[in-house]
């Protein structure tokens, strides 16, 4: 038998209320992947409850750990639904301290350079001339404005 919605929220909410990150960071995947087929609804705050338990689990980490678990909160952040833009925005903003205060300084100026452009290129009519604009300028930090 598998874990209904209501189980789903009540583990993700004491696994990280415990600190129990790996644990978390598992059962989050495998809800991910199955929730389609499982009928399992995961809300907004869900994914929040995931970042934050990682983002303050991030100082007991090595700097290499804590980079892997970064990479994989900016990857899950582009796919996940969140409540809206201001919940990303915060969440961008801080995943890019966390890259800063481990020294590197490109991730995060590309990040927020895509990060911009997307939510920009959302919030405007993107029919006609504008469309085409806004096409170039996500092609743009992916290709020449990109910082290596």
């Amino acid at each position: 038998m598998k874990p209904n919605t209501v189980a789903w929220h009540m583990m993700f909410d004491a696994l990280a209320n415990e600190g129990m990150i790996d644990d978390l960071n598992r059962l989050y995947k495998i809800a991910r992947a199955s929730y389609v087929e499982d009928h399992i609804l995961i809300r907004g705050v869900d994914h929040l409850i995931v970042y934050r338990a990682n983002l303050d689990n991030l100082e007991k980490l090595t700097k290499e750990q804590a980079l892997e678990v970064l990479a994989w909160l900016v990857d899950s952040l582009s796919s996940d639904p969140l409540p809206g833009m201001k919940e990303r925005w915060t969440l961008m903003m801080d995943l890019c301290l966390e890259y800063v205060k481990r020294g590197d300084y490109v991730t995060p100026f590309n990040l927020l350079s895509e990060f911009i452009v997307g939510g920009v290129a959302e919030l405007l009519p993107t029919t006609g001339t504008s469309a085409r604009f806004f096409d170039c300028l996500r092609s743009s930090p992916s290709q020449s404005a990109r910082i290596k």
